[in-house]
């Protein structure tokens, strides 16, 4: 590898912080349980759901704490906002858990019809699953939270990028349930796909995140 390379790779996980190697761990320990057990995809759409639910409820909190940030390009109701003010913070945060929400409520209705398919052994593995998401999105947080103490946030960015962290990962999802894999190998490749989706979505957000914050 040559020094530039080595450097750009190092500046991008510095950028992107060690929460993607987090990421990656609870990742390769759902497809390890998930390949051992030879799980269906429902176990699976059960723990990226839970994912998603937990890296809406930290954007959320993220949004609560915000002491300061930028309304650049934020419009309600058609009417450009113009200062950041606590009445326009309250807004986005009830905006953004009611419109969260609404889309994962949808989600679950979905995947109930699912829930007698899965054996207890697989539920417990699929506990730790979510678990593990938990902990290194809880982690994230924490990073998250030191970088907007440091900066003005742009909370219109704030309010869009969760989907754009969990909508892809999901669309995978979909598609192999469209596609109704059996096999232990399409099941293995549709887990990787998920965990590189998921990683690089990651790091587009962070890095997407950074750039819009203004000074």
């Amino acid at each position: 590898m040559q020094p530039k390379t080595r450097q750009e790779l190092h500046d991008l996980i510095r950028e992107v912080g060690p929460g993607i190697l987090w990421l990656l761990a609870a990742n390769l320990a759902t497809m390890i349980m998930a390949l051992a057990q030879g799980w269906s995809l429902a176990p699976l759409m059960w723990v990226y759901w839970c994912q998603s639910v937990i890296i809406g409820v930290f954007n959320w909190l993220r949004i609560r704490r915000l002491k300061q940030f930028s309304v650049t390009g934020l419009k309600i109701n058609g009417k450009r906002i113009e200062e950041p003010t606590p009445a326009v913070k309250r807004w986005m945060t009830n905006f953004f858990a009611i419109h969260f929400s609404f889309f994962h409520l949808v989600y679950l209705i979905f995947l109930l019809s699912f829930l007698d398919e899965i054996p207890m052994e697989v539920v417990l593995a699929a506990m730790v699953g979510v678990l593990l998401f938990g902990i290194n999105h809880a982690a994230s947080y924490r990073q998250h939270l030191r970088q907007d103490a440091a900066s003005t946030p742009g909370i219109a960015s704030m309010c869009f990028l969760p989907y754009a962290r969990v909508l892809p990962m999901h669309l995978v999802i979909f598609i192999a349930a469209i596609y109704s894999p059996e096999s232990v190998m399409a099941l293995f490749v549709f887990l990787l796909l998920k965990t590189l989706i998921d990683l690089i979505m990651h790091a587009v957000v962070v890095i997407n995140w950074s750039k819009s914050i203004t000074a």
